[in-house]
C-alpha cells in the first residue's frame, strides 16, 4: 500500500480509505488463517477489520479509528503471545496505523467545514448594544 499522502483531494482521500480497509480486511482474513479456529483472536481480529469496513463505508470515521485501535490492540496481543508472524503482523499494525492517520486527517478536514458551515448560519455579532439596552427599556 502506498504511504500516507496528505496533497490529495477529500474525494480521493475518502475512496483510499475505503480501499485500504478492504485491502487489510483481507490481509486480516490471509494471516489469520494461520490461526487456530478455537482462538478468539482469529475470530476478533475478523470481526473488527469486517467492521472497519462498513464504518468506512458509512464515513463513520470517528467510530473507524476507535475500530483501528481495537485491531492495534488484538495484533500486540497476538505479537506477544508469538501465535503470528511477527513480519507480518508488524506490517499490518504499521497499515492500520497509516490508515488511522488519514482517518485523523479526513475528520479534521470535516471539523473545519463544520466551523465554516457554523459560522456562515449565525446571525452577525452586535456591534453596539441594542437602543432598548442602552436606554434601560425593557
Amino acid at each position: 500500500m502506498e504511504p500516507f499522502i496528505k496533497d490529495i483531494s477529500v474525494k480521493d482521500k475518502r475512496q483510499n480509505v475505503l480501499l485500504r480497509s478492504q485491502k487489510l480486511a483481507t490481509a486480516i482474513y490471509l494471516v489469520s488463517n494461520f490461526l487456530s479456529d478455537h482462538d478468539p483472536l482469529k475470530w476478533r481480529l475478523r470481526d473488527r477489520a469486517v467492521s472497519l469496513m462498513s464504518q468506512s463505508s458509512r464515513l463513520a470515521y470517528e467510530t473507524a479509528t476507535l475500530e483501528i485501535d481495537q485491531i492495534v490492540s488484538l495484533i500486540d496481543v497476538g505479537l506477544a503471545s508469538q501465535l503470528v508472524s511477527e513480519m507480518n503482523f508488524s506490517i499490518l499494525k504499521n497499515e492500520y496505523l497509516n490508515l488511522r492517520k488519514l482517518l485523523v486527517d479526513l475528520l479534521t478536514h470535516q471539523v473545519g467545514e463544520l466551523d465554516q458551515d457554523l459560522l456562515v448560519r449565525l446571525p452577525p455579532t452586535p456591534t453596539s448594544p441594542s437602543p432598548r439596552l442602552a436606554t434601560g427599556e425593557k
